[in-house]
């Protein structure tokens, strides 16, 4: 908690805008067929594990369902059918085919995680907590496990249970950028300014130019009054909206060109220069 208020002065560094962007873990994981097969079954799984590299979910799930006839209780096709449907943007199917997988393998942390997931894309919040405490229960040192019911929490506004299960993650896992990151945004929300200096300044020893950290840590030291890094994060910050702005992304430029010294059409004449 701060003790005092910062009072702005003219012309002196301030934010408007917060950022509390989560850097999520989440991603589909590659198809997979680990079961023994016959001979044509491993060629077909094989064949449709290539098509989902590839992007191409409807050609994998074409397959992967035929196989399914055959192996109607197979762990493996049954994820990769719910992920195929995740790639075709078909999220209640994917939450059928990971329930399904949750039946077949009640024991697996990994269905019970995946499952999870989904609930949080699809807004259900305190059902995806209650997965991942099941798939706790059962790989109770997973980081990633402990980073996702968090990143549930923060989306239930629930903070301090979010706080807990980041500092967790990272406990597990020291250099779990993602885990530093999001604490230091769940202490942001908890106003818990010491919290969240410490967990962003971690995030950064780890990812010194990520736009995000850089800013929610600067917003952060301006709350308590600490300008002493104040050149160093305006340094550090327009050496990453540049990169950001070089690879075609724009993380946070829109929102605090201002607060850090540009002028609002900042990006569209770097970009003009960088161009020429």
């Amino acid at each position: 908690m701060f003790k005092k208020k910062c009072e702005r002065k003219h012309g002196s560094f301030i934010f408007v805008l917060f950022l509390f962007a989560l850097l999520s873990n989440y991603e589909v994981s590659s198809a997979r067929i680990d079961e023994p097969l016959s001979a044509r079954q491993l060629k077909d799984g094989e064949m449709a594990i290539r098509f989902y590299d590839q992007g191409k979910y409807q050609e994998a799930l074409s397959i992967f369902l035929k196989l399914k006839k055959q192996l109607p209780r197979n762990l493996d096709l049954l994820m990769n059918i719910g992920h195929c449907y995740d790639g075709l943007n078909d999220l209640d199917s994917a939450e059928n085919f990971y329930r399904q997988a949750v039946k077949v393998e009640p024991k697996s942390p990994e269905p019970l995680a995946v499952l999870g997931q989904m609930l949080v894309r699809k807004g259900q919040a305190d059902s995806a907590r209650r997965s991942f405490t099941k798939a706790l229960m059962l790989s109770p040192a997973s980081p990633n496990i402990f980073f996702m019911r968090g990143n549930a929490f923060q989306a239930m506004n629930d903070h301090s249970s979010a706080a807990q299960d980041f500092r967790r993650a990272a406990a597990l896992k020291p250099d779990y950028y993602q885990a530093w990151n999001n604490l230091g945004s769940a202490c942001m929300s908890l106003l818990d300014n010491k919290c969240a200096i410490a967990a962003l300044r971690a995030t950064l020893e780890l990812i010194p130019a990520h736009p995000i950290p850089l800013v929610n840590l600067a917003v952060t030291e301006n709350r308590v009054c600490d300008w002493s890094r104040l050149q160093r994060r305006r340094r550090d910050l327009r050496r990453a909206l540049r990169a950001e702005n070089d690879a075609g992304r724009a993380l946070v430029t829109p929102f605090h060109s201002l607060e850090f010294g540009f002028s609002p059409a900042w990006p569209s004449r770097y970009a003009a220069r960088s161009s020429t």
